[in-house]
């Protein structure tokens, strides 16, 4: 057989590249790609309302022929949310673009990408083992959006099912939030996303210890108190035995457990550039004995290694991170 075309008045070329991937284009690639080489500027938009088809699934057919070769338009390393430029809006860093949840998809585009993606079937089957359950359609679609939206990786979003088993979150919805809210931080690769678990089960185990030792009983901790240990022993590299040398500070010169206060000693500890249990008591004796016996307004709190008396300098100190005016 063969076949004569028929250019009428107009013709564009096709690359020859693409009879090597045909077979592994469907329908919706085909249109895509003849769109494309037809219009050559088009609007994402406007071009997969004329073809009847979602704007991810242009987006995906787009990509395909990218990585096949064919076509050249670098939309792989664009925000699908960037692509929409028929709308007139001033355009936002990447940070400020994510949204609050993940793009739905049809039966039909699910399929789709499972087929033209096969790894992602494979990761699925993984997730679920993780679970310890068979994904619903909603379930399976938010692996997709995190893979297809969110452009994660796939040992990325494995290490994020891992760590919600771990905590005791076995549920995709609190996988799907954990994921969004990271992005939004722009923590999107693995060695980022280790970092970040690491940090986050660090600022864990020191709530509790810090909760044991002020005497803070069931009370659940406010986002301040959080972000105030996180930085204890994420941010400034404390652990248990420094933390409980500010807690008896604390104690001795103010007769309350106050994480308040407690900050603001680690605030000064940290300012010094001391690390080490034995730093400190160093730190506190030299400015125990430095201070004449005889000068008023020095407060002898507590005895042994962690007791100190507050001399002008460090009292101040404390006073700038305790947010008390002088005077």
């Amino acid at each position: 057989m063969k076949a004569i075309p028929d250019y009428k008045n107009s013709a564009f070329i096709v690359p020859g590249s693409v009879l090597e991937h045909v077979e592994g284009a469907d329908r919706c690639d085909l249109a895509v790609l003849l769109w494309v080489l037809g219009k050559g500027d088009f609007s994402v938009t406007s071009a997969a309302d004329s073809l009847g088809i979602s704007e991810n699934d242009f987006l995906a057919s787009l990509r395909y022929w990218e990585e096949c070769g064919v076509l050249t338009t670098g939309i792989s390393k664009k925000s699908k949310r960037a692509e929409k430029t028929d709308k007139k809006e001033e355009a936002l860093p990447e940070k400020t673009k994510r949204t609050s949840s993940l793009p739905s998809y049809t039966t039909e585009e699910t399929a789709r990408y499972l087929e033209k993606n096969k790894k992602t079937a494979e990761l699925i089957d993984s997730c679920e083992q993780l679970l310890g359950k068979i994904f619903t359609t909603a379930e399976t679609n938010i692996v997709i959006g995190m893979l297809d939206h969110l452009s994660l990786s796939g040992d990325y979003i494995l290490l994020l099912f891992a760590h919600a088993v771990k905590i005791g979150k076995a549920s995709v919805r609190y996988v799907e939030k954990m994921a969004l809210g990271l992005v939004d931080r722009d923590i999107t690769k693995y060695k980022e996303l280790e970092a970040e678990l690491a940090a986050v089960e660090l600022s864990e185990t020191t709530l509790r210890q810090v909760r044991s030792m002020f005497g803070i009983g069931s009370r659940v901790f406010t986002a301040k108190e959080k972000k105030t240990v996180r930085t204890w022993c994420v941010d400034w590299g404390f652990g248990e035995d420094v933390i409980g040398k500010a807690y008896e500070v604390t104690v001795n010169a103010t007769g309350d457990a106050s994480l308040n206060y407690a900050n603001a000693v680690l605030d000064t500890w940290h300012a010094e550039g001391l690390e080490t249990p034995e730093q400190i008591d160093e730190y506190l004796e030299k400015h125990r004995n430095a201070k004449p016996s005889g000068k008023k307004g020095g407060k002898k709190a507590g005895s042994g290694t962690s007791s100190f008396e507050t001399d002008d300098f460090f009292e101040a100190a404390l006073k700038r991170s305790y947010g008390k005016k002088e005077g």
